[in-house]
């Protein structure tokens, strides 16, 4: 799926590139905005600072429904 945004800019020297490569490319040649249009679900990382504060206020967490994705 990467590889076929990538084609359709033009980028060449698609079928040498590793995956770290493919997101560096992507990164470099697409907007986010760009990049949402092409997918339906996007992820997100913590942030160590972040990880820290959700084990911090775990109980407020725990208060609200889970989404099953």
């Amino acid at each position: 799926m990467k590889k076929n945004i990538l084609k359709s800019k033009g980028i060449a020297g698609l079928s040498k590139m590793k995956a770290a490569d493919l997101d560096q490319a992507l990164h470099d040649n697409f907007s986010e905005e760009e990049l949402a249009s092409h997918f339906s679900i996007r992820g997100y990382k913590l942030s160590p600072k972040g990880e820290q504060i959700l084990e911090q206020y775990q109980e407020i967490i725990d208060r609200y429904p889970k989404k099953n994705l």
